[in-house]
This record gives C-alpha cells, structure tokens and sequence, in this order.
C-alpha cells in the first residue's frame, strides 16, 4: 500500500472515530439511557418513562398525586393535580372561578387511593381510582413513545361523579410549577399553559362529554389551573405534557441523519480528489 492510500484510509478513519464520538452529543442521546421503558416503584407508587434524555414520571403517592417531567438539562417541572370541584358557571362563560364553586362539590384528589397498571403493548401506564359508588372513578392513562421523547400525552376519564345541580359544570384543578424558580408558575395559553425554557402543558379546547364533543374552558389563578367540564356521565380529555425545544440540546433523527451525511461525503471527497492525482 502506498503512502497516499494509506493516508486516505487514515483520513476516513479518523472522520468515523471523531463521530461515533460526538454522535451521542449531536442527537442528545446515550447508549445508557433507557429506551421508554416503563419502571414502577410500588413503595412510592410512582410510573418513569425516559427516553434520549427526557424523564416523564408520575407520583401516585403523597401530597398531592403529581407528574414531574425534566428535560436532558435537567430543568424540572411538576403538574400537581389537587381537586375536582363542582360550580355553578354564574357567568355563562364555560369557565370557572373560585368565587363559583360550591363548598358540597369537592373531592380533594390526594385523598384518593391511586393504583397503578402498564401495557407494553400498547406502550400505556395508567393510574386509577377505586371505581365504587362513593367516590369519582378517575383514570390517567399516560401514552409514551420513543419517537416522540420530549413529550407525554396522558387521557383524563372520569365517571361517577355526582352531581348536586342538574346545570353545574366540573373542573379540574392543578398547579404548574418550576423546579428552578419557586415563584415561576404558568402562564395562560389559548389552549394550555407554558413555563419558561418551553416546557409546557397543552390541553385540547374539546372534550368528549358521553361520546360527544364539548368545549373545554381553561383559566388560571396564581400557580393553579383550572379545566371546567360540562356535565357528564363520562369524561374524556386529552392533554399533554413536554418540552418544545431544550436550550443546549440538539436532538432529532434529522441531526442523526446529518453526521451521518457529513461521513458519507467526507469520504466522497477524498475519493475523488484522490482519484484526480493519480
């Protein structure tokens, strides 16, 4: 083998071995982390799904039953869900006000007795409330997928609630919290809330009310948020969790394809300007 062949194949070499290196930064992943795989911690009564970085996990146990998702920056937010609560929408507006609840129509969701299940098949954890006579039965099914890591869709069902007036609506109240910034929380969207560093939580402005669509209204109070629902007999609703963007980190199959198109024509290159000097 002669000196400049050889020094071609030591070029290619040295390309793929300084790739392979900075490969895991480029798509902000690593071979170590867990693949949307879902691990239950049953003393804490606690679900974590992670993927490339990003760590969804929901706490079923405490108070208050939360979700705390962090992105590859660790930056770390909480969704808290404190109560359902029943009011009377005075103003006709679909939304609701604290001003509008009624004291008989409340149940503090802490209170409640949290179980957990997981399908692999379907790539769903879910946690769910005694369903009985005496208290609303109240299912989180979470759908986590590796395609889409930096977030975590979850389904709201409620059923068995019961009501005190046959014209009040229900809402749904939790805080939105930073970990970074105790006095940070969220801010109002047209349809969902957002922290800083583009965390966010997005809430569809439609429900299914008994299999028919009906408005969602969303307002905020301070740090909490509220989701009022029309009445019902079944609930479903579908919000997500996740982050739009994560400063420092640049994570797609797009990059992924790129270092690898970097390679190829790497090569390419010294190929033909190789071929030309001979």
């Amino acid at each position: 083998m002669d000196l400049s062949k050889r020094s071609v194949i030591q070029f290619i070499l040295a390309i793929t071995l300084i790739l392979s290196i900075i490969h895991p930064v480029i798509t902000g992943r690593s071979d170590t982390q867990d693949e949307g795989r879902v691990e239950y911690n049953a003393k804490e009564n606690k679900a974590t799904v992670s993927s490339n970085g990003y760590i969804f996990s929901f706490v079923g146990r405490g108070s208050p039953p939360f979700y705390r998702f962090s992105d590859p920056n660790n930056r770390t937010y909480f969704v808290k869900f404190m109560k359902l609560i029943e009011f009377t929408d005075e103003d006709e507006d679909g939304k609701y006000s604290s001003k509008e609840a009624i004291p008989q129509g409340q149940y503090s969701l802490p209170s409640a007795d949290w179980s957990f299940a997981v399908n692999d098949k379907e790539q769903t954890f879910t946690f769910s409330t005694p369903d009985n006579a005496n208290t609303p039965a109240i299912n989180l099914v979470n759908h986590y997928t590796t395609e889409q890591p930096e977030l975590l869709k979850f389904d709201i069902q409620i059923a068995n609630w019961v009501w005190h007036d046959a014209t009040n609506m229900l809402a749904l109240q939790f805080d939105v919290l930073s970990e970074q910034d105790s006095d940070t929380g969220a801010y109002e969207l047209e349809n969902g809330v957002e922290l800083e560093e583009n965390a966010y939580f997005e809430s569809s402005t439609i429900a299914k009310v008994d299999g028919d669509i009906a408005s969602v209204g969303i307002t905020k109070e301070k740090k909490s948020v509220f989701l009022a629902y029309s009445q019902f007999n079944i609930l479903e609703h579908d919000p997500i969790i996740g982050f739009r963007g994560v400063p420092g980190v640049i994570g797609s199959i797009t990059t992924t394809h790129y270092s690898y198109m970097v390679l190829i024509a790497s090569a390419l290159l010294v190929i033909v300007v190789y071929s030309r000097r001979r």
